[in-house]
């Protein structure tokens, strides 16, 4: 027979097992060795050449881990920061889908509300769509429209947006993933449409202020011009090259355009870990933008984490990237742009948060510190996945170097343009959302100039020119502009890839 003492002593050994079973992962996580994480990081950044770096690592219940790696700009050596202002690019997102959150905890809208009930002018292609179109498929990269290069010559959003609508959708409505960025640019003009405020201003009052995050906003202008601000850089003929800093932010926002250092990355971490307040927006409501909304798979599937052991589970939700490592449910989001990079991640389970800002094409390098740091946490040995993902790159870089160099070998063929400068210029329009934009001469090249934007048509082939920024031709090309001749052989037409426009005089 079992005493009354034996059952309490088995119920205490039952309660005691059962703590150290809870409290477990978290004593784990408080054993990391983040010297020896520090270490990986600097050797990561031999590795891949890379010239700054900015880490924030939350852990709940500690102090932020914030570190700055490198040099803002190659060419000094001003030392990166906690403090360093870096594009965000895409990382933007979750706070887009924030924003809607908010306007949905508010009762100004739902989830599911067409999108034409706040915005009855944006019209697709297909009536259908028009009608069905929701807040939540604008947000969750399955509505079928796709991201356009217009984004570079469009006068306002509202353009900009008006010419996705009618553009030939990548897949049919709902049918698949496929990531649409321009449908966070076009929540933003929800957020302003709802609350008579630029999505801008209501981001700023609504999170950056009440989190303290001072460093934060969205316009590259006024971050480009601080005194702790990154350069961005580039990999031009096997070298890495400053570039310039520009951004069409009031275009793209809130798909891209927040400029932001770690330290402030850092609060916003806290916030959707529920370790820290001031926002109005709730957990519950926060809780929402991470529901799984469309598995990432089929045609269009682009996980950085495809072939990575230990990932399952990737899908999309409403601004977040999803996915289990280990059977550990990690949320993030990655963005690039011209000499930019950023991947940002939270571990609800784990309370653990983790951003990366860079000033380079280096894509994979933040997902590689990121799986260092989970298997550490994880207590696993970890893998070596900065050699392995240097190595995708590199392979990656490859194929897109061999894809470039076939189509300037086949540029050769055609060497100058077929007729004289002079007859490309004059005034074209697309009678809808783009307008009128003009083809001038200057210093002896061809100029495109669209509302306030300017840029530099270099010949390709034929009557075919690629647009690239004017104040810095050896960035990424914006696109390809290419003429067409009417029966009299005069030109009457140009298009801006898929974009087409009549010449008017």
């Amino acid at each position: 027979m079992i005493s009354n003492v034996q059952r309490r002593l088995g119920g205490l050994a039952a309660m005691l097992a059962l703590t150290l079973a809870q409290i477990a992962p978290a004593a784990a996580q408080h054993r990391v060795d983040m010297a020896a994480f520090d270490r990986q990081v600097r050797a990561e950044m031999t590795r891949w050449h890379q010239p700054g770096l900015a880490l924030a690592v939350v852990r709940r219940g500690q102090p932020a881990w914030l570190r700055g790696y490198g040099v803002r700009d190659i060419r000094s050596d001003e030392q990166v920061d906690p403090d360093t202002l870096f594009a965000l690019s895409s990382c933007s997102k979750p706070f887009a889908a924030a924003a809607i959150a908010l306007l949905v905890q508010r009762g100004k809208l739902g989830w599911d509300d067409p999108v034409t009930d706040t915005l009855p002018w944006f019209r697709a292609r297909d009536p259908w769509v028009t009608r069905a179109l929701t807040i939540r498929d604008i947000l969750s990269n399955r509505s079928g429209l796709r991201s356009q290069s217009i984004r570079a010559v469009a006068p306002s959003r509202r353009a900009f947006l008006e010419g996705v609508a009618a553009s030939e959708p990548i897949h049919p409505f709902r049918a698949n993933y496929a990531y649409a960025s321009d449908m966070f640019a076009l929540s933003g003009e929800v957020v302003a449409s709802q609350t008579g405020m630029s999505w801008r201003d209501f981001a700023r009052d609504n999170f950056w202020l009440p989190l303290g995050m001072t460093r934060t906003d969205a316009d590259y202008r006024i971050a480009r011009a601080d005194p702790d601000s990154a350069t961005p850089h580039d990999l031009i003929d096997g070298r890495m090259v400053p570039i310039a800093w520009r951004y069409d932010d009031q275009v793209g926002l809130p798909a891209v355009g927040i400029n932001s250092s770690v330290r402030d990355l850092s609060k916003w971490l806290a916030f959707q870990l529920g370790e820290a307040e001031g926002p109005e927006l709730t957990q519950a409501s926060l809780a929402a933008t991470r529901e799984a909304q469309i598995p990432l798979r089929g045609p269009y599937y682009d996980s950085p984490f495809h072939d990575v052991p230990g990932v399952t589970d990737e899908a999309y939700g409403l601004g977040w990237f999803m996915m289990r490592y280990h059977g550990t449910r990690i949320f993030y989001h990655h963005g690039s742009q011209d000499g930019f990079r950023c991947f940002a991640a939270i571990v609800p389970d784990q309370g653990l948060g983790f951003a990366a800002l860079e000033n380079s094409p280096n894509a994979a390098l933040p997902r590689a510190l990121f799986l260092d740091l989970m298997d550490r946490i994880d207590g696993r040995e970890p893998g070596q996945w900065g050699r392995d993902f240097l190595a995708r790159q590199d392979a990656i870089i490859a194929r897109i170097a061999a894809r470039e160099a076939a189509l300037r070998a086949a540029a050769q063929a055609s060497p100058r343009p077929p007729l004289p400068l002079a007859a490309y210029v004059g005034r074209y329009d697309d009678g809808g959302p783009i307008g009128a934009v003009e083809v001038t001469r200057q210093d002896g090249s061809l100029v495109l100039r669209v509302g306030d934007g300017s840029f530099a048509l270099h010949h390709w082939n034929g009557d075919r020119f690629e647009m690239l920024g004017l104040d810095d031709p050896r960035a990424q090309r914006l696109a390809f502009v290419t003429f067409r001749t009417g029966p009299d052989g005069a030109v009457a037409a140009m298009a801006i890839d898929d974009l087409p426009l009549e010449r008017q005089q």
